[in-house]
């Protein structure tokens, strides 16, 4: 049976990115391919921030110094293995040097396709991999492109003029048993005055309602804008709005602190798909920023307050004031019609029937 190589970067911190790698091969084995998770350094191990319960079984590793011998300089020397000419690795995007490292050096005749989760490292990775020059796909033996967005795909058409067969589109989804409406309930207490006039602490349980709470995930390279437009906001409010940072949470850590917070920002200068701003609509906040090219597709349609300068801390501040104004007018039935169309249009139904799909032609 031919196997599936998805390359990975030994990151430590929360990353959907790697996730979504892990998922793929989780679900690929689980549809009957032989895949795995090739990490860069045997010491990595595995991501440790996600539990993956009854899925570990599915979950295979590989790691590229042990399938070769890497000397200090991090050159490639030999394979510790053949590998054939059935097999197939997917490399992510902001690792093109291994491609022609593999097609050139070690004469892979297997096919090996680009993973683009996003388009911002794509130029800036290939003019640092190979002195400032920007070669063409064909020229480091990328047989194609898996790509999880329609302006990723759109993107690097433009950019290398590349026709749609180059291309699989291997859409997102979202779990909205995570990133949902559902509020749940809290504990609270209240004085009651009994019949003879008496007061008295009662222990209730009411549902959650969401706080005048502003969330953000600090994002590539606009910390200081950030820092500038929150203050001006915090001053603006004067304590009425708290205002909270969103850095190294699990899905179900953001999932809650989204669920009690009625406005996101999100504001990225290189988004890929936009995954945080699916989560905040989907969990019923108002997005203040910018689509950063991936958020285009998920934003269409909604209710959002558009930030097009993100160098601009002032306008910054204008979109976040705006996007305050416009929840005061986000009723739950909007909320509930966004959680709608979304959980429908990115769901794991679709996704797996593509993996499925994808993976079928990929090694016939």
């Amino acid at each position: 049976m031919k196997s599936i190589y998805f390359v990975a970067p030994d990151i430590k911190f929360h990353s959907r990115g790697v996730l979504n790698i892990y998922r793929n091969v989780i679900n690929l084995n689980k549809l009957g391919f032989k895949a795995y998770v090739v990490h860069l350094n045997s010491q990595f191990k595995k991501i440790e921030w996600y539990k993956f319960g009854k899925d570990l079984p599915f979950l295979k590793f590989h790691y590229l110094d042990k399938l070769f011998v890497i000397n200090e300089q991090g050159q490639f020397i030999k394979a510790n293995r053949e590998f054939s000419e059935n097999d197939i690795w997917v490399i992510p995007e902001g690792f093109p040097m291994l491609f022609p490292i593999f097609k050139q050096h070690f004469k892979f005749n297997c096919k090996m396709y680009m993973y683009a989760q996003g388009w911002s490292y794509i130029l800036p990775s290939l003019a640092s991999a190979f002195g400032g020059q920007i070669p063409h796909f064909n020229q480091i033996g990328v047989d194609g492109i898996v790509s999880v967005s329609e302006c990723v795909t759109r993107y690097i058409k433009d950019i290398f003029g590349v026709d749609d067969s180059f291309f699989y589109h291997l859409p997102n989804y979202i779990d909205p048993s995570i990133f949902n409406l559902e509020m749940g309930t809290e504990k609270v207490e209240e004085v009651v005055e009994d019949e003879d006039g008496n007061l008295d602490i009662k222990e209730t349980e009411k549902a959650v309602e969401k706080k005048n709470i502003i969330t953000f995930m600090p994002r590539r390279g606009i910390e200081s804008q950030y820092q500038i437009a929150l203050a001006l906001v915090d001053k603006k409010l004067k304590g009425s709005w708290q205002i909270k940072p969103l850095i190294d949470l699990s899905e179900d850590q953001v999932a809650k602190e989204l669920k009690s917070s009625k406005i996101f920002i999100q504001i990225s200068d290189g988004e890929g798909f936009g995954m945080p701003i699916l989560e905040a609509l989907m969990t019923g906040n108002v997005v203040a920023g910018n689509a950063g090219l991936g958020g285009v597709e998920i934003l269409d349609g909604m209710k959002w307050s558009k930030i097009s300068d993100t160098k601009d801390p002032y306008e910054i501040y204008d979109g976040i004031l705006n996007a305050i104004e416009l929840s005061s007018t986000h009723d739950e039935d909007k909320k509930i019609e966004s959680f709608n169309y979304l959980s429908e249009k990115y769901n794991e139904k679709h996704y797996l029937k593509s993996l499925n799909e994808i993976f079928k032609q990929l090694v016939a």
